[in-house]
């Protein structure tokens, strides 16, 4: 997962325990999170927070997992 996403264990860490990550770094979590639930077919439930990725026009980060998967 981590290579996925392109970041080191020290961002990855701060976004699993909530200890100040960068935001543009959680909202990429839920995109990726989300992606391999659909990948796999399985449900996707709504989120409670982060629900709707339309809302976030503040932070800006890379899909790298979307690009490999379009090859």
């Amino acid at each position: 997962m981590r290579a996925d996403l392109g970041l080191s264990a020290k961002e990855l860490a701060a976004v699993l325990d909530m200890q100040g990550p960068d935001p543009a770094h959680v909202w990429m979590l839920r995109d990726y999170l989300e992606d391999m639930l659909i990948r796999e077919g399985r449900p996707v439930y709504p989120f409670s927070k982060l629900a709707n990725p339309s809302v976030n026009r503040w932070y800006r980060y890379d899909r790298p997992w979307r690009k490999e998967s379009a090859q």
